[in-house]
């Protein structure tokens, strides 16, 4: 067996593996050559919106007149920032419609892949997914994390509120804005301190805070009895943070 033979054979395998690894997380790939604005587009790019790849014209209209035009503006502005440096690379959602009528949402993600002698970049290489299901679950808990009778909150581990809903707002007596100026320990009254360490100390050992009665102080100054369950989570950056 030759070395080229060798060569081939390894190049298939690998290009096996990489067809594998796309088709099980349902990547479309496209290669944008930036000096004349050509594109290349993977099979699995247009199966995603239900073309045919021999269909396409393989230049940046086969995208630009896909994206929901609400969306498009967004998109543009964001690979203008990683073309002008702004950002370390390009990250966006935005929705595509798909061959049968409906809007899927898509996350793009790319990089540059070649440059000219000058340093210049010639090609914009990513990938395209499929995020459409995940979107629906979002939208469907942030309904609920907006409508719910109950108050939600997230603190950050010094106390401060990151992000609460509406019912929150009206039990504290505070809007939304004076809220994130203050910290979960500002509306607790001090006499409560002793047993916030027990309950810090089981969020701390075992993850969960409460069941725990207490009072806030509302913004007029009354003092309102409350029932508190938290846990702690852990954000995509390894910090946690406290949600009740």
């Amino acid at each position: 067996m030759t070395n080229e033979t060798v060569l081939r054979e390894k190049l298939s395998e690998s290009n096996e593996y990489l067809d594998l690894a796309l088709e099980g997380s349902n990547l479309g790939i496209w290669d944008w050559n930036l000096t004349d604005n050509t594109v290349k587009y993977s099979e699995r790019w247009a199966k995603l919106r239900g073309e045919e790849l021999k269909d396409l014209k393989m230049d940046l209209s086969d995208w630009e007149s896909r994206v929901h035009p609400e969306d498009l503006p967004g998109a543009f502005e964001a690979i203008n920032d990683y073309l002008q440096g702004k950002t370390p690379y390009f990250e966006e959602v935005h929705r595509v419609k798909h061959k049968n009528g409906s809007w899927l949402h898509i996350l793009g993600r790319a990089r540059f892949s070649a440059w000219d002698e000058n340093g210049k970049p010639t090609r914009f290489t990513g990938t395209d997914m499929d995020i459409s299901e995940l979107m629906s679950s979002k939208l469907k808990l942030d309904r609920f994390f907006k409508l719910a009778p109950y108050g939600f909150a997230f603190c950050d581990m010094d106390g401060k509120f990151i992000e609460l809903n509406q019912e929150f707002s009206r039990i504290t007596g505070y809007t939304k804005d004076e809220l994130n100026n203050l910290s979960y320990w500002e509306i607790t009254p001090t006499r409560y301190q002793e047993a916030e360490k027990l309950q810090l100390l089981s969020l701390e050992e075992t993850g969960a805070y409460g069941p725990f009665r207490k009072e806030y102080i509302r913004k007029n100054g009354e003092l309102i009895h409350v029932e508190l369950n938290g846990f702690k989570v852990e954000d995509y950056d390894g910090r946690y943070r406290d949600w009740e």
